[in-house]
């Protein structure tokens, strides 16, 4: 069966899905296969649950006319995203970068809809699945498409780049994440902006984040790039949240940490480069309020959190903690919850030393660390740590530390959790 054979039958149907536990009635079911799963093996389950069809790449046991048999499930169902992706007319706009990527992509999300139909990719459907899923989701009336893109390996951006095909391409930043697989600085580099070459090549205008160290010298034609705006600054005045400047208006956004600041730049100047008012970009920015575990500020009655553990890399969480201690009031009494930051490779046990080196020299009252590299890190360490005034404890995962986290006296503090997805920190508040 070719793509626009298939094109029409999706056309048809209720969607697709890739788990048969959450199918609906007519969708059409690609059998994935991965390390651990073979969805082949659910493909009758997935007709039984309603399944107008389900897309296989092993010849079935049963000849049931509802089976589409391909070479490769997984290609199949990229190269229907692309076909459809251009069978809609909307514009796509890709978004990577080491930190940051979700947050942007939300702001975006938030200024864009003002003005725009627009579609963003859901949670952190960011990868070689994700992304399909996310342009399969278009529909005629879709204007703009935010397709977050995610890498833990050389080679991904550009892959996904063949998928999406973006007219237009963000880099957050370039940090040190993913180095286990991306393996140094200069690795993470070269993958992330594969997505300007992208555009370079077949799309229209990269905006580049020129306040970053690693992307500020852009080499690309001058045709094809815009900076981010330097019109949006930091406000002086003192807010929980970060406020800022922007054309001669002051914008309250729901975001904490003045790390934030490019990604309201960002957020800004694609939403006016493509139409957006200046009036609208104000009220999509101050309309967003994360609640995906990503600078959440949580108010409890005598104490607050400030829950950022969505996710952690050695760049994210040394920002993190120094904005964290910067709001911290003098009356405070200011803990740092900080777990393992994962897929770090030969970098890991440096990288985890340095961190709570750095939040040692913050001063922070009370410091928790969870989770066997954070642990095995501070144990390396502990002999050379010289602030007898600070309380240190450290816990293999989040299960051991919740009973000292329970007993906590947490009357007039400031709490921060900061972690990889994998280590579930947020799990110490339920």
């Amino acid at each position: 069966m070719s793509i626009e054979e298939l094109h029409k039958l999706f056309l048809e149907s209720n969607g697709v899905s890739t788990d048969t536990r959450s199918i609906t009635e007519s969708q059409i079911f690609f059998a994935l296969k991965g390390e651990n799963f073979n969805g082949n093996l659910y493909a009758s389950k997935a007709i039984e649950a309603g399944a107008s069809y389900a897309v296989i790449d092993e010849e079935p046991k049963s000849s049931i006319s509802d089976y589409i048999l391909v070479t490769d499930v997984l290609k199949t169902l990229q190269d229907l995203a692309n076909y459809h992706r251009h069978y809609c007319n909307a514009k796509v706009i890709g978004i990577t970068g080491s930190n940051g990527k979700t947050t942007t992509k939300e702001l975006l999300y938030s200024v864009l809809s003002t003005t725009f139909v627009t579609q963003a990719t859901e949670g952190n459907l960011n990868n070689h699945i994700g992304v399909p899923l996310t342009l399969l989701k278009l529909t005629a009336q879709t204007e703009i498409s935010i397709v977050e893109m995610g890498a833990n390996r050389p080679g991904d951006i550009q892959e996904l780049c063949e998928i999406a095909e973006p007219d237009y391409g963000y880099i957050t930043n370039i940090g040190e994440a993913h180095l286990e697989g991306l393996g140094s600085l200069e690795g993470v580099y070269e993958t992330k902006t594969a997505l300007f070459r992208s555009i370079i090549d077949n799309g229209s205008i990269c905006f580049v984040n020129q306040y970053d160290e690693y992307l500020k010298d852009s080499t690309i034609p001058e045709e094809k790039f815009t900076y981010l705006t330097n019109e949006v600054s930091l406000s002086e005045r003192s807010s929980v949240y970060l406020e800022v400047d922007f054309n001669n208006t002051s914008i309250q956004t729901q975001l904490t940490g003045d790390y934030n600041i490019d990604n309201v730049r960002a957020a800004t100047t694609i939403g006016e480069y493509l139409g957006v008012k200046i009036s609208d970009v104000v009220v999509g920015l101050e309309s967003y309020h994360p609640t995906n575990q990503r600078s959440q500020i949580i108010q409890f009655d005598s104490y607050r959190v400030i829950l950022d553990a969505y996710n952690a890399n050695p760049t994210s969480m040394k920002v993190s903690l120094k904005n964290v201690k910067h709001q911290a009031s003098e009356e405070e009494y200011c803990i740092a919850i900080i777990g393992d930051m994962l897929e770090l490779g030969d970098y890991a046990q440096s990288r985890h030393r340095d961190a709570i080196g750095y939040a040692i020299t913050l001063g922070f009252d009370e410091l928790i660390l969870v989770g066997s590299l954070m642990s095995q890190a501070y144990e390396s360490m502990s002999t050379e740590i010289q602030f007898p005034d600070l309380k240190i404890a450290a816990f293999a995962d989040v299960e051991q530390v919740k009973p000292y986290y329970n007993k906590i006296d947490k009357k007039g503090s400031l709490i921060f959790f900061k972690a990889s997805r994998g280590i579930k920190l947020e799990r110490l508040l339920t």
